[in-house]
């Protein structure tokens, strides 16, 4: 009869968690977004509908306050590797969350997370990739 709308936890609310919260919120999931600064919440347009909590995600009281217990999505977007490691681990071992991202800037966190139901989102990687496919493009490499 009613299909239960899908719900993303996303903790920080950087240039990646913010945009990747909205882009969530206008392809209809229930978006819930945590930061540690209040001020942070101000890259989110007018129009965000999701739900904005300050706090760091590390106290269980948080993220249960936050809906991980009934998240199909979760992704650690902080400025800290090992608090992004330390959160998606809880995500996928604690609380069982179906999908999980979590944001390193270091390349070496991957092998912590290799044999985990964790995708990391490296943007140092992704920016590089990029700058490849256009540089191939300007000498006519294209694939």
């Amino acid at each position: 009869m009613f299909e239960k709308k899908r719900s993303a936890l996303i903790i920080g609310c950087g240039r990646l968690g913010g945009h990747v919260a909205e882009y969530l919120a206008e392809h209809g999931l229930r978006v819930t977004i945590m930061d540690e600064d209040p001020e942070a919440f101000r890259r989110l347009s007018e129009s965000f509908g999701g739900l904005l909590l300050q706090g760091n995600g590390i106290a269980e009281a948080q993220l249960v306050r936050a809906g991980i217990e009934n998240a199909d999505l979760f992704i650690a977007a902080t400025g800290d590797d090992s608090r992004n490691n330390l959160l998606a681990q809880i995500a996928c071992r604690i609380y069982e969350v179906p999908t999980v991202f979590a944001r390193f800037d270091d390349a070496n966190y991957e092998k912590l997370v290799e044999d985990l139901p964790i995708r990391g989102i490296f943007p140092f990687t992704l920016s590089l990739a990029e700058f490849e496919k256009d540089f191939k493009f300007l000498f006519g490499e294209e694939d």
